[in-house]
């Protein structure tokens, strides 16, 4: 299933301007910034220390008692402050951060305000609606070079342009904190004026909806506009960081929303403005999930520290999505008649999984610095560590390393590509698995030869059936698109693909000091005389640099081009008793 926030992403993408915001407190809650019942609460304790008493400990019942009345927000702010001047100096400490909050970053715009204002400079939205009192949005919006038409009273309503027109147009539901007028208790928040009315229901009809930070429990007017709403043009997404329940659950059903859970507001934001802003930087313009990933990755690894934070994350998300597809179903539940059809569907179920993954390590491996490459050694570590004790055919469960196979080809020919030896000899080398016998050994045995083991790459490769090396004649076949931006020549991709394969041929011997291990369709162009050796243009290199040649100096072959020779002599010399 799609991720509904990649959904979210393209329909944003594709669809400028069809969707609008509806920010609840939950956006803002993370800049500090105080709820309307929790600033009521704190101006109900003001009045109580005026008269010298305790409201606690429930402030809203003491005011109900001693007044006899709802607490009602204009009212407290006549009784505390009765000119304009003195209501904004109590309210500005609320919203206006100090210089000492300034500086820890505390009631300033949040990443999902500025993450908003990407979208709506880009374009995608043009119409927010918030429940907010506060002037985040706008400060982000100021921030980006973009001046809002703000509407937060229905006077104001009359001077904003026509929906159709409109480019930059805040709806302030609730009011401005600024405006003793704001809406906040019950009574206030159970209806609308007509005009305000009027201009929520258009939006509502005539746009998508994504609600984020909005719990729907105490907008009596706003939750019936949402039930109100007589068409659904556009999809309603709803962005909820805990199980969404209550009235939010109510009305989400109502609007079939698509819900989008266990994000914040922050990373909420974050992630679609930056899926957008990918889809942007695509030429092309299908929709693929692997061209959104990758274009997401190029930018993370040019940035800092945070940068390398979210480089991280976005490969291991990938690398975690392949192990949860590796589970469903399990192997032993395929409900495919042959096990030559099983096999087929279990390898065609991984490529498929797999494809984004090998797209962002393909690419991390040829532009990533050293600070990325543990991440790589960690991500074919992770897809190789498998539940050992599950039983079943050997042919089946040998596929579990396929997603690992795939991961070392991906990375491995992206660093070859590169010329970037660091990071070859780390992936053929430091990864490590645990293997039946309990024993800890290389993920280089995790080549070809281990997981398509007992011949099962000849019997159940059916469209490969006439091949010697089927399954290297199928890795190559994988493999190109993950490597087509970075290769984009066919010739010299399959010249990349035979020396890669050749260099873990050698690796391979090695490792485990024989000379026999994965052989690839190299081997058969080399001795059938259609092609010189794959390793020609790298043995020439060594010649005239030795040990100090990168490779050697990354650590392959004990750093010694004796020792490379030696094994490469080996491996010919075994290859040529055979008449491929």
């Amino acid at each position: 299933m799609i991720d509904p926030l990649l959904t979210l992403a393209f329909g944003v993408h594709a669809n400028k301007g069809a969707y609008a915001l509806l920010l609840g407190s939950g956006v803002s809650r993370g800049a500090g910034i105080p709820t309307g019942w929790e600033i009521v609460e704190d101006l109900i304790r003001k009045v109580a220390k005026l008269q010298g008493v305790s409201p606690e400990p429930d402030p809203f019942a003491w005011y109900s008692q001693t007044f006899h009345s709802e607490p009602d927000y204009s009212n407290l702010l006549n009784e505390l402050a009765p000119t304009p001047a003195e209501r904004r100096r109590i309210l500005s400490q609320y919203f206006e951060p100090t210089p000492e909050e300034r500086a820890q970053n505390i009631k300033l715009p949040t990443a999902a305000h500025k993450a908003i204002a990407k979208l709506v400079a880009g374009g995608h939205i043009r119409v927010i609606l918030t429940t907010n009192f506060d002037r985040l949005i706008e400060h982000a919006l100021e921030e980006a070079g973009i001046t809002p038409t703000v509407v937060s009273t229905v006077d104001a309503i009359a001077g904003a342009p026509p929906l159709s027109q409109a480019t930059n147009l805040v709806v302030k539901l609730h009011g401005d904190y600024l405006d003793h007028r704001i809406r906040n208790t019950a009574p206030e928040l159970s209806s609308y004026d007509p005009k305000m009315n009027l201009l929520l229901d258009r939006v509502l009809d005539e746009f998508g909806l994504i609600v984020c930070g909005w719990s729907a429990d105490w907008d009596a007017a706003l939750r019936a506009a949402v039930e109100r709403c007589p068409s659904r043009r556009y999809s309603t997404y709803w962005s909820v960081r805990h199980p969404i329940a209550g009235e939010a659950k109510r009305l989400a059903e109502l609007r079939s929303a698509i819900v989008v859970g266990d994000k914040d507001a922050d990373a909420f934001f974050v992630d679609l403005a930056e899926k957008v802003q990918s889809l942007n930087d695509i030429e092309t313009p299908h929709p693929l999930s692997a061209k959104v990933a990758v274009a997401t990755l190029k930018r993370h690894l040019s940035e800092d520290r945070q940068g390398k934070i979210r480089f991280h994350d976005l490969i291991l998300d990938a690398v975690e999505s392949i192990r949860t597809a590796m589970k469903k179903p399990p192997l032993s539940e395929l409900q495919v008649p042959s096990v030559q059809q099983r096999f087929k569907a279990i390898v065609d179920s991984y490529d498929a999984a797999c494809s984004t993954a090998a797209s962002l390590l393909a690419v991390a491996a040829y532009w990533g610095r050293a600070i990325h490459l543990p991440v790589l050694v960690t991500s074919v570590e992770r897809l190789a560590d498998i539940d050992e004790t599950q039983g079943g055919m050997v042919c089946l469960l040998n596929l579990r390393r396929y997603p690992a196979l795939i991961a070392t080809y991906a990375a491995g020919l992206g660093a070859f590509a590169a010329a970037r030896y660091d990071v070859l000899a780390a992936l053929l080398t430091k990864p490590k698995a645990t293997l039946h016998s309990q024993r800890t050994e290389s993920l280089i045995a995790s080549s070809a030869w281990r997981v398509f083991a007992e011949d099962a790459d000849k019997r159940l490769f059916p469209e490969n059936q006439q091949k010697r090396f089927p399954v290297s004649h199928h890795l190559r076949r994988v493999m190109r698109p993950p490597l087509h931006d970075l290769v984009p020549s066919d010739t010299q991709y399959d010249a990349i693909f035979d020396r890669f394969e050749a260099i873990v041929t050698l690796v391979h011997a090695d490792l485990f000091d024989r000379a026999c291990g994965p052989m690839g369709e190299y081997v058969i162009r080399r001795f059938r005389g259609r092609g010189e050796d794959p390793l020609q243009p790298l043995m020439e290199e060594l010649q005239q640099s030795a040990d100090k040649h990168p490779m050697l100096v990354a650590g392959l072959f004990n750093g010694s081009y004796q020792r490379f020779r030696d094994i490469k002599r080996e491996v010919d010399g075994y290859i040529a008793q055979y008449h491929y």
